[in-house]
């Protein structure tokens, strides 16, 4: 199945700090008006490590229900444990994702050595019912993955890419050539998605296209299509508001300008809080500067 394009780390709707599936429906149906490649549920930007494995699985289950067949769903796995990832990346499987993404276990960071985590990537490659993709976050995990360990992951049978959300594009860069050449690479980061693109990244999984869907598709489209300069100068705009509603204010900021937009993004789940009213006055004149840059069309994409 392929994993070229955008991929959107989907946000989860919430009512009342419960979960809003009618909300998460509908923000798919305008996703998939803008023709995205596929979905990421229960990544970082859906809140995944604030959620229990029963509303998760309820959240794939959504996702794969909402969307055709044929498009890839890839579901957030990753426990502290290896026999709880391997649990729910079957339950997730069994639930309609096509491939699982498989963060690092980080609360015992200290002991975390290549060692550990080679072994925790093996024993999950070999239990998996789906193929895995590595999820390369430091920002989170502050753990750092080499090249030299990406390259021992990357040889085991059913690991089947890299979400790369770290933002070095020398890293990024230099991937390919220590990885074989099926392996997916997925930029992770909204500021590098067009010179990751340049360096051989397959697709993005990006916080921001939420909010900028069509944006972001039209950056790879442009890229894909050998309009290099074009592709530049779009990802030169976005960038900046990208980074300012989709990642400085974390969740809150992004479902805020979901919000903005049309779409369902609604409050985080606690502990995290919703954004000031300031601030998203603030987000919705910079969605109205780009409106007349000729970045977006509209304010809302149900426009």
């Amino acid at each position: 199945m392929n994993l070229s394009g955008i991929i959107l780390p989907l946000a989860t709707p919430l009512n009342d700090d419960r979960l809003d599936l009618g909300a998460l429906k509908a923000n798919l149906e305008i996703y998939e008006s803008v023709g995205v490649n596929g979905y990421l549920a229960m990544g970082s930007s859906g809140e995944a490590v604030l959620f229990d494995e029963s509303e998760k699985l309820q959240t794939i289950k959504q996702v794969r229900a909402s969307i055709p067949s044929d498009r890839p769903l890839i579901a957030g796995t990753g426990m502290e444990s290896t026999p709880a990832t391997i649990r729910l990346t079957k339950q997730a499987a069994d639930a309609g994702a096509n491939f699982a993404l498989i963060s690092i276990p980080f609360y015992y960071r200290s002991q975390m050595t290549e060692q550990v985590i080679v072994r925790h990537y093996s024993n999950v490659a070999k239990a998996s019912p789906i193929p895995i993709l590595l999820y390369h976050a430091p920002q989170f995990t502050r753990i750092q993955f080499s090249l030299s360990l990406m390259s021992k992951l990357a040889e085991f049978d059913n690991v089947a890419g890299v979400k790369d959300s770290a933002g070095n594009i020398d890293w990024l860069g230099n991937l390919p050539l220590r990885v074989p050449e099926n392996f997916e690479i997925l930029c992770g980061n909204a500021r590098i998605f067009e010179a990751g693109l340049q360096k051989g990244a397959t697709g993005g999984v990006l916080a921001a296209g939420n909010i900028f869907p069509e944006v972001f598709k039209g950056i790879y489209d442009k890229a894909k299509a050998g309009k290099g300069p074009e592709a530049g100068e779009l990802q030169a705009k976005i960038s900046g508001p990208a980074m300012l509603l989709g990642t400085q204010q974390g969740v809150a900021g992004l479902k805020a300008a979901m919000d903005l937009r049309g779409l369902r993004g609604g409050d985080p789940r606690l502990p995290l809080v919703p954004l000031d009213e300031g601030t998203k006055q603030q987000y919705k004149r910079e969605l109205e500067k780009l409106i007349k840059e000729d970045v977006i069309a509209s304010l809302s994409l149900k426009d």
